[in-house]
């Protein structure tokens, strides 16, 4: 009975030491009898060594893995079309990066046009040569130049879709010199105008606090009168960015400067001023309405009433009956209208036509009564 605890013991002991040198050596357990630690890995005394196993690139290497890593160094000595012409798509991705991270993405975009069948795969590598590009190895001149050697538009428009990622990504690194100097030699100017806007409050040299919301939303408006008066966009094109820019501002007082600085009314966009002045109405509440009433942006007033209806029409009505005398005509029945619509909208069909019958033209009230889809008595 002893004799087989101890065969077992043993037993036991030999597997789990053999597991132990699986483990540590991490290969295969039959590839090897015997580790040696330190040197080469060899199957029996005096046999050639064992092959390493070869392991996968880490996450973020430009190394692809075996066995292409001959392919790839062949290319790498080489540079020839037959050592390119044998890569997968991609090996030659990989293969792209590593040129931009070592300063020759002009030649590897070159090489790309010159050496890749036009279609899909042809485009994004061009995209990937400028998406990884730096601007001291890709400075505005050279990527001009890649850009007009581009046969086709869809070529052209995968290196501004790269270079749009490369800005906004911060890898290139422009200046709004550099900008202006791509942008006025190329189509879709517009994309590279938004990627620099959203990040050149970042920037080293950019003169502001980027801390400051209020700072960031200035030097976006900034970044894009530059462009505009440099003809790189349309007015719409600029007034469109800036909406958006101004979609995702919360700073109230940031919000309230471009009203009372003028920016917004340098662009000419009633858009802009129109979701600005509903952005501080939905934080202010009537009091906002309020000061404007007694304040120098008296204009706006009206534009408040719709977002004060639908947020808080209680908050409104109090606000009217209060205010009331000191409203112009015009301001009242606005007041009148956007009440009767959220009235309309909640089913109180009967509540909005009293609204409506405090309107004391009766052409403008038959009109509200038109639009709203319903009869005043």
């Amino acid at each position: 009975m002893k004799s087989k605890i101890l065969l077992i013991s043993a037993s036991l002991l030999v597997l789990s030491a053999l597991i132990f040198l699986f483990v540590a050596n991490d290969t295969p357990f039959l590839d090897q009898a015997s580790p040696n630690f330190g040197g080469e890995r060899s199957n029996q005394a005096g046999s050639e060594p064992a092959k390493r196993v070869n392991r996968l690139p880490q996450e973020g290497s430009l190394l692809p893995s075996d066995p292409s890593l001959e392919r790839y160094e062949a290319f790498l000595k080489t540079r020839d079309p037959e050592s390119w012409e044998l890569l997968s798509s991609s090996e030659k991705a990989n293969i792209v990066q590593s040129f931009c991270v070592t300063g020759e993405p002009f030649w590897i975009g070159a090489f790309i046009l010159d050496n890749t069948n036009p279609g899909r795969t042809r485009e994004q590598l061009l995209s990937v040569v400028a998406s990884h590009a730096r601007m001291d190895s890709l400075p505005p001149s050279k990527f001009i130049e890649l850009y007009s050697m581009a046969h086709f538009e869809s070529e052209k428009s995968a290196l501004v879709d790269g270079l749009t990622l490369s800005i906004t990504s911060l890898t290139y690194g422009p200046q709004i010199d550099q900008i202006l100097e791509i942008g006025a030699e190329i189509d879709g100017a517009e994309k590279i105008v938004e990627a620099f806007m959203s990040i050149a409050p970042y920037l080293k040299g950019s003169g502001i606090d980027a801390t400051d919301p209020d700072q960031r939303v200035r030097k976006s408006f900034e970044t894009v009168e530059m462009c505009l008066d440099a003809k790189l966009i349309s007015k719409d094109q600029a007034s469109s960015m800036l909406l958006r820019s101004v979609e995702r501002v919360n700073n109230v007082d940031s919000l309230l400067n471009l009203l009372k600085e003028g920016d917004v009314d340098r662009l000419d966009s009633p858009e802009i001023v129109e979701v600005v002045v509903e952005k501080v109405a939905r934080e202010k509440g009537v009091d906002f309405a309020t000061d404007l009433l007694s304040g120098g942006e008296r204009a706006l007033l009206q534009l408040t009433f719709g977002e004060l209806a639908q947020s808080d029409p209680t908050a409104l009505a109090d606000w009217f009956s209060k205010n009331e005398s000191q409203l112009s005509v015009e301001e009242s029945n606005s007041v009148l209208m956007e009440m009767g619509r959220v009235a309309v909208d909640n089913g109180e069909n009967e509540v909005a036509e009293v609204w409506l019958s405090k309107i004391k033209d009766p052409k403008m009230r038959d009109e509200a009564s038109r639009i709203l889809g319903i009869e005043t008595k």
